[in-house]
């Protein structure tokens, strides 16, 4: 066997292996005995099928069976001895490639593209600055996330009138089509949550209303969630979708929840053990709180600025004629030459990335262990509060969980991934130069939508 290299451009290159019938026909004739030892033909005797007959039904694809394996095991051998990185996988090259003919004494010439990996630097550093968003928690953010909280700790109240925000508890009957209702009519009792509807001036109607007042009223115009209409009408979704009738509702009972006064109370009950005695100490914490719900979402923009600035910086060439050939013999006919040319750019940019991203980890030891993997899976199933303590019993049912789901290849690779994409972030974030800028919560939705 020989194997030969030549180049064909700047990141591109061609593999030449020739094989001579040495080289696999010891091994093609072993598989033909041991199929020959085997062979149930009728008019023999099992093991006395003649060689030549087992050679004849089955030469040629053991043959090629075995160049295959043949030509897959010294290619590879090859890359790794000449430390020959490349991108994807080597591509056979058909034009060059004489077809097999099945003459297993015939010197056999193959032929391999390759796409070379490209030569490449970047800064991974302090010196690489990129855009840190904060979202500012204004007071009117804040005043809202208190009002919340004053609500989901409130008591609900029964008034006589009713207003914004109520709960209406009354009767619903469908109307004909002059609006009467008619003999026999399908009637049924539920509660329509005012806060749902969304026009204005039809909400506006529902308020100051009294036990048996009635409104007419087209309910698929008033709320727009199919959902919210089935529950409201006692239907499912597909009758509900289909309803445009108007409706009479004759109120029955007004239900409302009178939010929490801001005191002691409040402070001891959302936040036990705390301590704070005042309202600047209620808003502080809640402030710190949101600010904390927010990370995530601030990172996530953050890393999508960072890969972009990383990939910018690192200018990356890509052998582009070869990367599409790629993709199209490598999503066995998913994609069309017509996609991958409209689409190409978004895939060689996800290679650059990956390509910096390898390199990331190599040069920092980035990786997931099975203790991390074991102790991610018991943290999620132990209790959330750190007052409950666990013993030792306790602790042993935690590790048999752990290990039953460490079973689960695919769930543990699931895991790994999540866990190596915090410690990338993480790495990334106390790597990096950020600059932080405080941005409204309207701006950084603006700026996150742009860079979904």
């Amino acid at each position: 066997m020989k194997i030969t290299q030549e180049s064909t451009g700047e990141l591109t290159a061609t593999i030449k292996i020739e094989i001579s019938p040495a080289d696999y026909n010891e091994q093609v004739n072993k598989i033909l005995k041991n199929y020959q030892r085997k062979a149930n033909i009728p008019g023999f005797r099992q093991g006395k099928v003649p060689f030549g007959m087992v050679k004849k039904m089955y030469g040629i694809a053991v043959v090629a069976d075995e160049l295959n394996k043949l030509l897959s095991d010294s290619l590879n051998n090859y890359l790794a001895d000449n430390n020959i990185e490349i991108l994807g996988q080597p591509l056979s090259n058909d034009e060059l490639t004489p077809e097999f003919d099945g003459d297993e004494n015939k010197d056999l010439e193959f032929y391999f593209d390759l796409g070379l990996m490209p030569g490449f630097n970047f800064e991974f550093s302090d010196k690489t600055a990129v855009d840190y968003f904060k979202i500012k928690i204004d007071e009117t953010m804040l005043d809202n996330y208190v009002a919340d909280i004053c609500r989901r700790n409130g008591k609900m109240i029964y008034p006589e009138i009713s207003a914004a925000g109520d709960a209406l508890k009354g009767e619903i009957v469908e109307l004909d089509a002059d609006g009467n209702i008619p003999d026999g009519g399908d009637t049924c009792t539920n509660s329509l949550f005012t806060d749902l509807i969304l026009d204005e001036n039809e909400k506006a109607r529902f308020a100051g209303l009294k036990a048996g007042d009635s409104i007419d009223f087209n309910p698929a115009k008033v709320i727009d969630n199919v959902t919210h209409l089935a529950t409201f009408l006692d239907l499912d979704e597909k009758a509900a979708a289909q309803m445009y009738s108007d409706f009479r509702f004759t109120l029955l009972e007004i239900s409302r929840i009178d939010p929490a006064p801001v005191d002691q109370e409040l402070f001891d009950l959302v936040y036990p053990e705390s301590g704070m005695t005042t309202t600047e100490e209620f808003r502080e914490r809640i402030h710190q709180e949101a600010v904390v719900a927010f990370e995530a979402d601030t990172d996530k923009l953050f890393v999508n600025n960072a890969v972009k600035q990383l990939i910018k910086n690192a200018n990356i060439i890509l052998p582009d004629a070869f990367m599409k050939r790629w993709l199209l013999n490598n999503n066995h006919g998913k994609l069309t030459p017509e996609t991958i040319e409209d689409e190409y750019e978004r895939y060689a940019e996800s290679m650059r990335w990956q390509l910096i991203e390898n390199k990331i980890v190599r040069e920092n030891d980035l990786v997931v262990t099975d203790a991390e993997i074991k102790n991610y899976i018991k943290k999620y199933f132990k209790p959330g509060t750190p007052r409950i303590e666990i013993d030792p019993e306790m602790e042993k049912i935690f590790d048999t969980i752990a290990a039953n789901i460490m079973k689960n290849k695919e769930e543990v690779h699931k895991i790994n991934g999540k866990l190596y994409e915090q410690k990338l972030n993480a790495l990334m974030k106390s790597t990096l130069k950020l600059v932080e800028k405080e941005i409204s919560y309207e701006e950084f939705i603006t700026l996150a939508s742009a860079n979904h």
